[in-house]
């Protein structure tokens, strides 16, 4: 009876040390994502769109200090995507991907407006961006890191599930685009281009006086 009892406090005391060692809040400093697609002024159709993924953020649970994702320099364990709400399917559709290297243009992307866009319209769109610490692979945290500025080792942790608060490695957020229709010709640009019109007029009318 004796051993019994001996041989279950020593699988309580394991059970405590392997938590205390292998989980994942406890020992390794695991980072989380929050996505942040930004806000974005009305804009005509046909006009350029500056998207700005730079308010998305990275940190660890204990207690690293937040980046922004354009602080990184290292993107090999990232991805982004930019995406827009279709009506039609009820579903998002990506317009722009980025990963690894590409990441870091990503953020700040330039996106055309009009026929063949994924705006090719006046209208009210809603843009979101998907950003991911792409690696699972996890093994004691320990299989892949990722490179913070100041040179600080983190561990992607393998939490792959969507989240919108910032609590896993994949988060997503968006927001409403507006796009009007486009601008009509300024006025003094307008009066150059009837000039033409008026001269013709104006010779025509001193000929029939004439006459």
């Amino acid at each position: 009876m004796k051993f019994f009892k001996m041989f279950g406090a020593g699988l309580v005391a394991l059970a405590a040390v392997s938590g205390t060692a292998f989980g994942q809040d406890a020992t390794y400093p695991y980072v989380d994502v929050k996505s942040d697609v930004g806000s974005y002024d009305p804009v005509a159709l046909g006009e350029n769109i500056q998207l700005d993924g730079c308010g998305t953020k990275i940190w660890a649970a204990s207690g690293t200090p937040t980046f922004s994702w354009c602080d990184i320099t290292n993107y090999s364990e990232f991805s982004l995507s930019w995406q827009v709400w279709s009506w039609d399917t009820w579903s998002w559709t990506t317009f722009a991907s980025y990963s690894d290297n590409d990441v870091g243009a990503g953020l700040t992307a330039v996106i055309n407006t009009g026929l063949g866009t994924p705006f090719t319209s006046a209208g009210v769109y809603y843009i979101g961006l998907l950003a991911e610490v792409t690696s699972s692979q996890y093994h004691l945290g320990k299989d892949v890191s990722i490179t913070l500025p100041g040179g600080l080792i983190r561990y992607p942790g393998g939490d792959s599930a969507l989240s919108y608060d910032g609590s896993t490695n994949k988060g997503f957020d968006y927001t409403a685009l507006v796009i009007n229709e486009a601008t009509s010709v300024p006025e003094p640009l307008g009066a150059l281009l009837l000039l033409p019109g008026l001269i013709f007029m104006a010779r025509r009318e001193r000929r029939r006086r004439r006459a």
